[in-house]
């Protein structure tokens, strides 16, 4: 059986890898963000606004993964009574 340490380190370790992934998630919804201005402001508006439908989509996607993850990490927490 493993012991708490093992337990927080393996939970922390999926939080740090699930953080890294929303870190990469967050530029490229920026860089869409960005696409959209400057489609806007300096083009035709022609692409604006399926970028928008894009971000829309691409951004509540990952709000539910991260739901997910969270009530996964802590249950995790939970089930061994790690849960500050």
């Amino acid at each position: 059986m493993s012991t708490n340490h093992e337990r927080v380190a393996l939970i922390a370790n999926e939080a740090v890898d699930a953080l890294q992934v929303s870190r990469e998630h967050t530029r490229w919804l920026s860089a869409l963000g960005k696409a959209i201005h400057t489609d806007l402001t300096a083009g035709q508006g022609f692409i604006a606004k399926d970028l928008a439908s894009l971000v829309q989509y691409l951004a509540d996607d990952h709000s539910n993964v991260l739901d997910s993850q969270a009530r996964d990490f802590e249950a995790g927490l939970l089930q061994h009574d790690l849960r500050a």
